[in-house]
This record gives structure tokens, sequence and C-alpha cells, in this order.
């Protein structure tokens, strides 16, 4: 008899229940502090609206950043049919795309195309519950986004293999998260550090996300910022309803963000960046077919502040954080894998 699911691995099932007009995602990000580089992937299912063009598909993201190489960036992405996703049996979360497999505590499969190949196989450890950023009550409220973190702040071991050099991680950090709904949000700006300088323990995430840029005629949408701070000294958590709509994330340049949170005794403040030839650029679509462009890099760096009762903080990460760009416009001077396409345009 199968043991209980915990409440991660519950986290993890999918939403999807072949209904159009939906889609959903698993992330993870691998990163591999030794060598400044790291792994993105994205495992997705997407049925378009009724009123939309196109059926429904699967597809797995793949994109391995190095900072150290001449070329810092590879992206590629699979496309299949809807018939190649499984999701697995109800009592255990585990999904399948193509040969691309993703269970609790383990992720494996291989993308290829324009002459790269990128080929994971990894095991993480499971946490025994979600880490919930979000305020309690947006997570009570029926937003067309939903967000869990299963496995946040987690561990990887494995192999990464790029182009046939395989690169073995031990003890990794990254993350697991899994998103569904009835569309993306409209832009959102995400930092995220696992792995600082001067304090192996701490861990920064950050995201500002806005659901529509307008909701009444002229009247803007509100950003919503939850900033969460982990460390060996204490948790500094600035994910109340009001701080969540003071807070900020925003670029401060073409390819940097700054974060700006604070509470009656607690205060971050951070500088995220990265080298513009990092960022890999991906259009997404939402189910009604409005498409949106997202750039990402895994191996920016990051300045930050903290300062709690205890005292004043300064940590420091070169090229161990991921940032991400997402809005309806593209990032100038990025280039994106269009929606249909598997590669960039113009390679082989």
């Amino acid at each position: 008899m199968p043991a209980t699911m915990t409440a991660s691995e519950r986290a993890n099932l999918p939403r999807w229940r072949g209904d159009a007009g939906f889609v959903e995602i698993w992330f993870l990000v691998v990163f591999h502090p030794p060598t400044a580089s790291a792994l993105w992937l994205r495992y997705t299912t997407f049925a378009p609206a009724r009123s939309a063009p196109g059926a429904a598909r699967a597809i797995v993201w793949a994109a391995w950043f190095d900072a150290q190489a001449a070329e810092p960036s590879v992206a590629l992405k699979a496309i299949h049919s809807a018939e190649a996703y499984d999701a697995g049996q109800p009592d255990r979360f585990g999904i399948r795309i193509g040969s691309c497999v993703l269970e609790q505590g383990y992720v494996a499969g291989a993308v290829a195309g324009s002459g790269r190949r990128l080929v994971w196989d990894l095991t993480f450890i499971p946490a025994e519950r979600p880490a919930e950023s979000e305020p309690w009550l947006l997570r009570q409220l029926p937003l067309p986004v939903c967000v869990s973190r299963p496995n946040a702040d987690t561990i990887f071991s494995g192999t990464i293999a790029v182009d046939g050099v395989a690169r073995r991680l031990e003890a990794s950090p990254g993350l697991q998260a899994h998103i569904w709904g009835t569309r993306h949000v409209e832009e959102l700006s995400w930092l995220y550090c696992p792995a600082f300088a001067e304090d192996p323990s701490a861990r920064l995430e950050a995201a500002s996300a806005r659901l529509d840029r307008k909701v009444l005629g002229p009247i803007p949408g509100p950003w919503l910022t939850p900033v969460v701070w982990r460390s060996a000294e204490g948790d500094v958590a600035l994910t109340g309803v009001v701080q969540t709509l003071r807070n900020r994330v925003a670029a401060s340049g073409p390819t940097a963000l700054e974060l700006h949170a604070a509470s009656a005794g607690d205060s971050i403040s951070a500088r995220a960046w990265c080298a513009p030839e990092s960022l890999v650029g991906y259009v997404y679509r939402d189910p009604d077919g409005r498409e949106l462009h997202v750039a990402q890099s895994d191996v920016a760096s990051c300045e930050v502040e903290v300062m709690t009762r205890g005292g004043r903080r300064r940590l420091t990460s070169r090229h161990t954080t991921a940032v991400e760009f997402h809005a309806p416009e593209p990032l100038p001077g990025v280039r994106y894998i269009p929606w249909d396409a598997e590669t960039l345009p113009g390679t082989r």
C-alpha cells in the first residue's frame, strides 16, 4: 500500500483535466556555483481557449547558462502533442512529456535542436510541505493564476550533459515550483538567489507580479511583491497583504532589477544584474492567444542588504542568481524563440 503523500507532493499534482483554456507549468532552476553555471527546466501543458487557434500541446523547455563560456546561454524546447503528456497516478506525483519525466525528488530528460543537446538526470531532496510566500488572503481568492513552491530551496545531485560533455553536480542549490490557471500574469519581475558568498545558508526570493496593467479603464492594476529572506540568523517574510503591496522589484537598467522591501522592524534592499548575452528569451502564449515575452538569466549577480533588529548584513552573489523579465513587449536586444518554434530563428 503506497505511503501517504506529503503536502509538498500534493501541491505538485496536475490540475489540468483536459479542458480548453488552461495552462500548467512545473519549473526548476538548478545552480552549480563552483562553475558559475545553471540549468533551467519548464514542463508545460497548454490548452487554447475554444475561441483561440491551435491545438493542445505539451512542451519541455530547457536552458543552460555558463557565465564563463564564450556562449553563456543555450536555449531549446521540444513541442509535443497533448497525447505525449502522461499525468501519472492520482495518488503519486509523476508526470511525463515524451521521454522527459518529473517526479517528487527526481527529474530527467533531454532536448535537442540546432546541433545542440541538453540532457539531465537529477535527484533532489523533497520538502515535507510547500513554501507559500503569497499572502494567505490571495491564496483563498479564485484567481486565474495559482502558484505553489512544492520544493523551494532544495538540493540537487546528478548529471547534466551539454553537447555530450557531462557535468556532475553534488549538493547544488535550486528550487522547483508549480503554476497553473487560465492565463499568465501580464507582467512579472523575479529574482532568486540561493548562494551568497558570505553565508551559504542564506536565500532570497522576490517576485513582483501584476495580473493586468489596467483593471478599469485607465486605472492600473496593483503590483504584488512577496519577499522572503532565509538565513541561519533567522528568516524575514515580508509577505503580508500591506507589505506585498508596498514592496517593489523594478527594472533599474536594461538587464538589472532593484528590490526595496520593508516592515516596521525589517528591511531588505538588493540589486541584481546579468550580462545581456546571458539572457535567453521565450515567447509564451496565454490560452486566449495573447503572447508574452520572457527573458531570463540564471547566472546573474546580486548584492543585498538586510537590516533586522539583530543588525545589518551585506551579502554578495556572483553568477548564482536568477532574474526574469516578463512583459507583453520584448526586452531590447534579446532574441526570443517564437511560440511555434523550438530554436532561435536562423539556427539549424
